[in-house]
């Protein structure tokens, strides 16, 4: 089956009325389009665009001045969230991507946030997280920084266990006295989110046993392969920093390919052909950290590693 491709017409085509690019870019061979802010253009007008030439929206960013770890910005943040994915069904958008903290001029974050305690600040985002997509949201790592704002390690929630970067591998660390509590919390999260994959796991719940390791990496892949469960890691692409709990909990939590249910395709000569897609009805939600910024994303979600703490 042949790969569909996307292009962002905000950079290309720059020469065209921001209109004509969709034309332009169904013509250079592009079966998608993505673009950036929604804010500032005619929805109807994009859709129409997208519908005459032929060709779909992959996706569009929403960028406003607002964050996910200011508890007081909670609801303007929830609500431009969910304005930006009413926007993403009006065109027919198959992704939005929520930034925050607004970028000033040469892509300088306008607002740091200093006043607000590490833990305040991830506490928040999650928070902020769980209150739009409900407990399906799973942080499994979540970072370490220094006073300097600069990320020293990650702790992996599940195991409760810390890293540093050591050369190219890593090395375990003590989790820090002031990020027990933190972790404490989220895993106690972990473990409610976990609960409500199965009649069975949240009897337990309630009844205050402790899940077995077993029991959790049962309840995680079955909620993830549902899409009821979303785990959210975190890790940097300079240090490499999480790169190996990333792919560890890909192996442990995410479906097998061949677990899928098989479809039918025509491939490019026009014969149709069998392939594996995923059981869930819908891509979920995620929560993804770019530098320098924090980000949500909804439907669909492109994750990129942190290299900085929440700001």
């Amino acid at each position: 089956m042949a790969f569909q491709k996307s292009v962002c017409i905000e950079p290309m085509y720059g020469e065209l009325p921001f209109l004509e690019r969709f034309q332009a870019a169904k013509e250079d061979g592009f079966d998608f389009v993505e673009f950036w802010s929604w804010t500032d253009k005619d929805l109807d007008a994009v859709k129409a665009a997208a519908e005459s030439a032929g060709g779909g929206i992959s996706g569009f960013n929403g960028d406003a001045d607002l964050s996910l770890i200011d508890p007081e910005q909670k609801e303007a943040y929830l609500a431009f969230l969910r304005r930006s994915v009413e926007a993403a069904k009006k065109v027919g958008a198959r992704s939005v991507t929520i930034h925050s903290n607004g970028l000033g001029d040469g892509g300088v974050v306008i607002n740091h946030y200093d006043g607000l305690s590490d833990t305040v600040k991830l506490c928040a985002m999650f928070d902020t997280l769980r209150e739009c997509f409900g407990k399906s949201v799973a942080p499994v790592v979540v970072p370490i920084w220094d006073e300097n704002k600069k990320v020293t390690g990650v702790v992996d929630v599940i195991h409760k266990r810390a890293f540093e970067p050591a050369g190219n591998k890593r090395k375990e660390v003590p989790i820090p006295a002031d990020k027990q509590g933190v972790v404490d919390e989220l895993y106690d999260q972990l473990m409610e989110s976990v609960a409500e994959t199965s009649e069975e796991l949240m009897e337990k719940f309630f009844s205050g046993e402790s899940f077995t390791y077993a029991e959790i990496m049962q309840g995680l892949r079955s909620g993830v392969r549902d899409c009821s469960l979303v785990p959210v890691v975190c890790g940097s692409s300079y240090t490499g920093l999480g790169t190996l709990m990333l792919l560890d909990f890909i192996v442990d939590l995410l479906p097998n390919p061949l677990e899928g249910v098989p479809a039918s395709a025509s491939n490019k000569d026009g014969e149709h052909e069998d392939f594996i897609v995923s059981q869930a009805p819908s891509p979920p939600p995620s929560c993804s950290r770019p530098w320098p910024t924090s980000t949500a994303s909804s439907p669909l979600s492109r994750s990129s590693p942190a290299a900085s703490p929440p700001t």
